[in-house]
C-alpha cells in the first residue's frame, strides 16, 4: 500500500510529493484486515434481519405438537383421508399462546355440519382449542356404527333423538337429546350419533320430539354478546385463577378468540370462550 504527505507549510511544499512506502508485510496484513472486516459485516448483513427475507416466524413446540397429535387423530378415525402431509390447518391466533399439555389431547368434532373443524382439548393445564382444516376433508368425522339390516325396512341406525319439542333459536343441552336405533333413509353422516358437544348449539327450526337430529337441524350457539357481562378466568399464578368481570366487545361462539374490556381499569384484554357468559384469558 502506498501513500504520500503533501503539506504546503512545510519547507518543500514546491517539491513533488514523495511516496510513502510501506514494507511489503505490513501492507498485505493491512489488506487481509480490511477484506476480514467487509466480509464479516456482509454475514453480520444477511444474518440480522432474517424477516426481510418474508420468512413466517416458526410455530412453537406445544403448537406444533398439536397440529401433529391432529393429523394422526384424523388418520386414525378416517384412514380413507390420505397421509398426514396432506391434512391442512388455518394459523391459530397469534395471540393464543399454548401450553404443552401435560397428558393426552383428546380430540373430537362436535358438530357434523362443520366438518372442518376440529376440537382439541388438554385437561391439564385445562385448555380447548378449535382447529380448522383448510385441505377439505373427504368424509364427516360424525360416523354411525355399522348399519343392522332388517328384511322390512332400511337399516337401522343409532342416532340421536329429541325428547321433548324444540322451538327455534332455542338454546339446547345434551339432557334434551337421547340416542336410539331408528331406521333411516339416506347417508348416516347426515344425523348425529353422540350428543357431546351439544351443549353449546341452537336450534335452527322447529323440531318435534321423537324426531331424528340432522346436522342442519342444529347449528353453534352464540355463547357471548357484545355488550355483555362476561366472567373472564385470570391464572396470574399456576394453580390460583383469579375470576373478574368484564365486557364484551364483540359476540363469541365456544372456542373463538375475542376481546374484552375491564370497566373499572379501562384496559383491553382477550380470551377464548368456554361457556355461556365465561371466558378464559389468553
Amino acid at each position: 500500500m502506498n501513500a504520500y504527505i503533501h503539506r504546503r507549510d512545510m519547507p518543500w511544499a514546491h517539491e513533488r510529493p514523495r511516496l510513502l512506502m510501506l514494507p511489503r508485510p505490513l501492507s498485505w496484513a493491512l489488506g487481509i484486515g480490511l477484506a476480514t472486516a467487509v466480509c464479516l459485516a456482509s454475514v453480520q448483513a444477511q444474518t440480522a434481519s432474517p424477516s426481510g427475507r418474508g420468512e413466517a416466524p416458526a410455530a412453537s413446540e406445544p403448537q406444533a405438537a398439536l397440529i401433529e397429535q391432529a393429523r394422526q387423530w384424523l388418520l386414525a378415525s378416517a384412514p380413507q383421508q390420505g397421509a398426514a402431509a396432506s391434512i391442512a390447518f388455518a394459523p391459530l391466533d397469534a395471540r393464543l399462546q399454548i401450553q404443552a399439555c401435560q397428558g393426552p389431547i383428546a380430540f373430537d368434532q362436535p358438530f357434523s355440519s362443520q366438518p372442518s373443524s376440529l376440537r382439541a382439548r388438554c385437561l391439564k393445564p385445562d385448555w380447548t382449542v378449535f382447529l380448522k382444516r383448510t385441505d377439505q376433508p373427504a368424509v364427516s368425522m360424525a360416523k354411525a356404527p355399522a348399519a343392522k339390516t332388517t328384511p322390512a325396512g332400511p337399516p337401522m341406525k343409532r342416532v340421536v333423538v329429541a325428547v321433548a319439542n324444540l322451538s327455534a333459536n332455542q338454546p339446547v343441552e345434551a339432557s334434551l337429546f337421547k340416542v336410539e336405533e331408528r331406521p333411516l333413509a339416506g347417508p348416516a353422516h347426515t344425523y348425529f350419533t353422540t350428543t357431546d358437544g351439544l351443549e353449546f348449539a341452537q336450534v335452527v327450526r322447529a323440531i318435534p320430539a321423537g324426531q331424528a337430529i340432522r346436522a342442519t337441524d342444529l347449528r353453534p350457539s352464540t355463547l357471548v354478546r357484545r355488550g355483555q357481562p362476561v366472567v373472564l378466568a385470570l391464572e396470574r399464578v399456576p394453580g390460583l385463577i383469579i375470576q373478574i368481570t368484564v365486557e364484551a366487545l364483540e359476540d363469541g361462539r365456544f372456542g373463538d378468540q375475542i376481546r374484552f374490556k375491564n370497566k373499572e381499569s379501562g384496559r383491553i384484554m382477550t380470551g377464548q370462550i368456554v361457556g355461556r357468559g365465561h371466558a378464559r384469558a389468553s
